[in-house]
């Protein structure tokens, strides 16, 4: 059987108007969203030690910034 010979179907789950009203064009970026602990371990481990002003494309929220420093600090890595 070749792909070609397949028909293919689209269902729409939402309608046009929920679609074009109610979703966003792009989500948010992971950084912005997710513990940034681990990135902070790699920054670190790859010689980068002003991680608080690293000039980041999209940056975390400096709350999460600093408890990862912190974190990182009292851990004694």
């Amino acid at each position: 059987m070749f792909i070609s010979d397949i028909s293919f179907r689209c269902f729409r789950l939402y309608s046009s108007a929920v679609y074009n009203d109610e979703f966003e064009n792009f989500s948010p970026p992971e950084i912005v969203s997710r513990p940034v602990d681990d990135l902070f371990l790699q920054m670190k481990s790859i010689g980068i030690d002003k991680i608080l002003n690293f000039p980041f494309p999209t940056p975390p929220s400096e709350e999460s910034l600093k408890v990862s420093y912190t974190l990182f600090y009292y851990s004694n890595i």
